[in-house]
């Protein structure tokens, strides 16, 4: 999902663009812990990665004239193609993805913890990754949190060892 956040100061606009993968099978497993009211839950992703990550120019814009959008685009297009798509085709499979969010430094997901943390832990469990325990610990220790606290990122461990055979499936 390519979005476009958009501020209105009337006169003035001002845009940004947020590169998200939604993997649904990531999804259908967070939402249940997420506590996400239903009719949402359709509307979240499984990564958010900055615009900053694809270029070196501005990241937000600041338009008032139809001829200031028309620069913008022009900026924006050629790292549209040339760098978010080819991101988009890379990052297509949960190993792919497990991989961009968790064996790579950076990684590629920026949202907020616990949203990050449990994400994580989902990729690396649907796609099998023999780091799982030490991902746990990692984002625990981040977190600053016990295993024993009542913490969404620990209901969603449990769950994931609960369920670990039926979602292998």
């Amino acid at each position: 999902m390519l979005g476009l956040p958009l501020w209105d100061y009337n006169p003035q606009f001002e845009f940004s663009l947020n590169i998200c993968i939604r993997l649904d099978a990531a999804e259908e497993i967070f939402h249940e812990v997420s506590g996400t009211p239903p009719k949402y839950r359709s509307m979240s992703f499984t990564t958010n990665t900055p615009f900053g990550r694809f270029t070196k120019g501005p990241t937000n814009f600041k338009v008032i004239t139809a001829e200031e959008v028309a620069a913008a685009a022009r900026l924006l297009s050629p790292v549209i193609r040339e760098r978010i798509i080819p991101f988009f085709d890379e990052y297509k499979d949960v190993k792919e993805l497990d991989r961009g969010v968790n064996c790579q430094e950076p990684g590629i997901d920026s949202t907020h913890f616990p949203w990050r943390a449990m994400h994580s832990i989902i990729l690396a469990h649907l796609a099998g990754n023999k780091d799982f325990d030490d991902l746990v610990a990692k984002h625990r220790s981040t977190m600053q949190l016990s295993p024993e606290t009542d913490h969404p990122f620990n209901k969603m461990v449990e769950y994931l060892k609960i369920h670990s055979e039926r979602l292998k499936q």
